[in-house]
């Protein structure tokens, strides 16, 4: 049950980043805590609307023995992208300004291209851990809410580039 928390820890962090990805845009622009703030909220909250309904079904359909396995088997993947993730991001909140741009530069670049081989992994090892086809169907939805979430907040407030959020 703990490997299930992280998951879902680790996942709305990604929703969050991805909001705050889609308010960058690859500007490079300087930070505005109000904007990232708000493009933070709105990547978490697109993620909760994207991946409601398969958690729910995940819940009720998958076997509390596959979803304890599958987890498990997840997390040993997902924990050291999402590590990499968050250093990335903390190195960018707490170090010098010249600094900061590397930090930025590795959280979205490399980490950001990653991002669906990641999802798509994620697919394949439930599969492997579990052989349940519910749960790698709904592991697949929810790969694809997480990368869905930063076109759609892109499209809706960040579309036009004379329109700052």
């Amino acid at each position: 049950m703990l490997a299930l928390v992280a998951l879902g820890v680790i996942a709305a962090l990604d929703g969050g980043f991805s909001g705050y990805r889609a308010a960058q845009g690859r500007t490079g622009r300087l930070t505005s805590n109000a904007r990232d703030a708000k493009a933070t909220l709105r990547g978490v909250l697109v993620w909760l609307a994207l991946v409601t309904v398969p958690v729910a079904l995940g819940l009720a359909m998958v076997l509390p023995g596959a979803m304890a396995a599958g987890a498990s088997s997840l997390l040993v993947f997902i924990g050291p992208y999402a590590a990499a993730t968050l250093a990335g991001v903390a190195a960018w909140y707490c170090l010098p300004w010249r600094v900061r741009f590397l930090a930025m530069a590795f959280v979205l670049g490399p980490l950001t291209l990653l991002r669906p081989v990641a999802c798509a992994a994620a697919v394949v090892m439930t599969w492997a851990a579990t052989g349940d086809a519910t749960a790698t169907a709904l592991v697949g939805a929810l790969g694809l809410g997480q990368l869905l979430v930063e076109p759609v907040v892109g499209r809706a407030w960040y579309a036009n580039p004379t329109t700052l959020g």
